[in-house]
């Protein structure tokens, strides 16, 4: 989505998510945090320039910063949405052209298990939404229906050397 808008950036990990390694990862530059971050935010309260999208619970406190998360809206961030439904969603809001973006939403969903027992929520209805034209669109081998994920793979042939 940034190398679309033509703007620099750097991709960071985390390794601790306390004061010291939050506080390392915050420059004077925006910064985005995707999957965590909410309740560090207060290690940072007079950052202005960061944005969190996050789906897990945290403690209110008063900062500057940007915090987006799931549950602030209603939505149950243990099941309908995770860090990739947020940020999927950051990118269809600033362009809806982000939509081939689905393959990476769909993946951080299985990575955080919310597909088990079914799609549900905000997950369900991004998959309604997008899941189907980018199968359409795309001819992808991930086929969503029903809010059941199905993984059609080519068969596996052995060759010899």
């Amino acid at each position: 989505m940034l190398k679309r808008l033509n703007k620099r950036f750097h991709l960071s990990y985390i390794k601790e998510l306390n004061e010291t390694g939050f506080r390392s990862l915050i420059t004077d530059d925006t910064t985005i945090v995707a999957d965590a971050g909410s309740d560090q935010l207060r290690f940072v309260p007079e950052k202005k320039n960061i944005i969190v999208l996050d789906h897990h619970f945290y403690t209110k406190a008063d900062w500057k910063g940007m915090n987006i998360n799931a549950r602030d809206y209603g939505i149950d961030g243990t099941h309908e949405a995770c860090g990739s439904t947020m940020s999927y969603m950051m990118a269809l809001v600033m362009d809806e052209k982000n939509s081939d973006l689905f393959p990476f939403f769909m993946s951080g969903l299985i990575a955080d298990k919310q597909d088990l027992g079914g799609i549900s929520g905000m997950n369900l209805k991004l998959v309604d939404s997008y899941g189907e034209k980018f199968r359409k669109d795309h001819a992808s081998i991930l086929k969503v229906r029903h809010s059941k994920i199905h993984l059609h793979t080519p068969p596996i042939h052995s060759s010899r050397i």
